[in-house]
């Protein structure tokens, strides 16, 4: 289905030429064959093994002080850590690995969202949510954008 919640990023891919995955950890093979083709892929297994900074390195020299658009999916996170999640999955990102992208990434911004929060658990979600929000416009006006 062309209008699902699972396929925003293929809707993306056809419009957008440059796109950054960062933290995905399931798909069938078709997505991840598209998704090694067509974007620049980090999987969350590849940010434990090579650390967030270095991944983020990598991205900023690909995109060379061009303006990007972040956003970020709560589900990245692992769902052990923040269980209020559209699509909870383990073994994920952690919140500080999406505080370091915000930090890295917000100066470079032209926009930006936070998705896929649900309401589903103590609370922990959406304050890690609000966080990392906050953490954006921070760094978004520091950066003068």
């Amino acid at each position: 289905m062309t209008g699902s919640h699972g396929c925003v990023t293929r809707r993306v891919l056809d419009t957008v030429g440059d796109v950054v995955i960062i933290g995905a950890r399931s798909g069938d093979s078709e997505q991840f064959a598209v998704a090694a083709e067509r974007t620049r892929l980090y999987t969350a297994d590849t940010v434990r093994e090579r650390g967030i900074a270095a991944v983020l390195r990598e991205v900023l020299g690909e995109f060379g002080g061009r303006r990007i658009y972040l956003s970020i999916d709560a589900d990245a996170i692992d769902c052990c850590l923040t269980p209020g999640l559209g699509t909870p999955e383990p073994f994920g990102l952690t919140p500080l690995d999406i505080r370091e992208v915000v930090r890295t990434l917000a100066p470079h911004a032209a926009g930006f969202d936070y998705v896929e929060v649900a309401p589903l658990d103590a609370g922990q979600t959406a304050a890690v949510a609000a966080q990392v929000v906050r953490e954006f416009i921070a760094r978004h006006w520091v950066a003068g954008r």
